[in-house]
């Protein structure tokens, strides 16, 4: 991670559905749960966000919570330390050694969903990859049109680019 500087990073897991943001460890030893956020939170926010609102499922009013936990209220994002404490967690560690905004990102209730529902969630998720890998384009205005042009053939999704004004690519499956 130090020799290629990654900018955006996303770790996929299984379990829940929500999108979990820096920093993952409270600073007070009496609390195990805490909003802790970071110097750059409103970007972290604003990241989970971009994830969890273009999923199928994360902010659908109509579905019920996996467990116990309906983070519906938080549209489907969590700051991790107001969730469980993670010590050592790869989200902070990329931030706080890298400077690479990596989030946790709970693609289903299931944490290990059979074989016959992984194309079920794959469409689930398709859309919301493909619009946060957008996000790395826009924190440095280079247009990535054809990483994500290569991206899109690889999982066989048709895809759509509009250029807006800024130069950035906008991505859309048709």
């Amino acid at each position: 991670m130090e020799k290629i500087p990654f900018v955006l990073g996303g770790n996929l897991q299984g379990g829940e559905l929500v999108v979990a943001y820096p920093y993952d460890m409270v600073r007070s030893l009496w609390k195990t749960q805490d909003y802790t956020p970071t110097p750059d939170d409103h970007v972290f926010r604003w990241l989970a966000y971009s994830y969890a609102s273009t999923h199928r499922l994360m902010t659908d009013a109509r579905r019920r919570a996996c467990h116990t936990e309906d983070f519906q209220k938080e549209d489907g994002t969590v700051n991790g330390a107001s969730w469980h404490t993670v010590a050592g967690s790869i989200n902070d560690f990329s931030y706080l050694h890298t400077n690479c905004f990596e989030l946790s990102i709970y693609v289903g209730c299931d944490k290990y969903p059979h074989e016959s529902e992984l194309p079920e969630e794959w469409e689930n998720n398709r859309e919301s990859l493909i619009v946060f890998m957008e996000q790395a384009s826009r924190s440095h205005c280079i247009p990535m049109k054809e990483k994500l042009s290569a991206l899109c053939k690889y999982f066989s999704c048709n895809c759509a680019y509009v250029k807006n004004r800024n130069g950035h690519y906008n991505v859309k499956s048709v």
